[in-house]
């Protein structure tokens, strides 16, 4: 994920579940590119908070190439930039939203990095069918208690957005010419990713300690 061991860089970035294209638009469907994204918790930490219930929650991110060209996928991808929680699945398809959050994150990294005619080893290029696996970590909070033992009482599903640039690409690069540059090789993926429904059993609340 994102290296904060230096304070070169920093910028203040709002995160939406899905970030916008980039200007050529339609070059995602003209080649058949598709990214798929699935999660899995890895380690889940809850707390009370005052009256809120904070959920720390380490998750295992797959993506996986579902098309039918390949994509060109940064290996800083993951930063989670919003969660929806759906009370239940229609057909594989979230129904009823109960929770939306959106976050903004102070990026902190090492300097933009200048990209050339080939992807540097930042880059992972997936072929069709193929994966990349990497981790994510998000806080969730939930600040109503009543709700949050809503969400206890049965299994809920949680859909991320999630970001699939390190946060300084962009800086140093023009991504619409850097997906010019790099199309006969694969797919620039920078647009982000919405993560497939992921099942969440919350612990009940008579069980959760204070935060330390």
């Amino acid at each position: 994920m994102l290296n904060m061991r230096m304070l070169f860089y920093c910028a203040l970035i709002t995160l939406p579940l899905v970030t916008n294209q980039e200007k050529d638009s339609n070059l995602k469907e003209r080649l058949g590119a598709k990214l798929e994204v699935e999660t899995s918790v890895v380690e889940a930490t809850t707390c009370i908070s005052g009256y809120s219930v904070r959920s720390d929650l380490t998750l295992q991110a797959v993506f996986k190439n579902v098309g039918r060209y390949p994509i060109i996928l940064d290996k800083g991808s993951g930063t989670v930039g919003g969660y929806k929680i759906y009370h239940s699945l229609q057909n594989g398809k979230p129904d009823l939203i109960e929770y939306d959050t959106r976050f903004t994150i102070h990026v902190m990294s090492d300097p933009p990095r200048i990209e050339g005619a080939m992807p540097s080893s930042s880059f992972v290029i997936l072929q069709p069918q193929e994966q990349y696996q990497g981790k994510a970590k998000t806080i969730l909070i939930i600040d109503d208690r009543k709700q949050y033992e809503h969400f206890s009482s049965d299994a809920h599903y949680l859909q991320m957005g999630m970001w699939t640039t390190d946060g300084t690409l962009a800086d140093a690069n023009n991504l619409d010419d850097l997906r010019a540059r790099w199309k006969a090789i694969g797919y620039l993926w920078t647009e982000g990713a919405t993560t497939k429904p992921m099942e969440m059993r919350f612990p009940e609340l008579g069980s959760i300690k204070q935060c330390q």
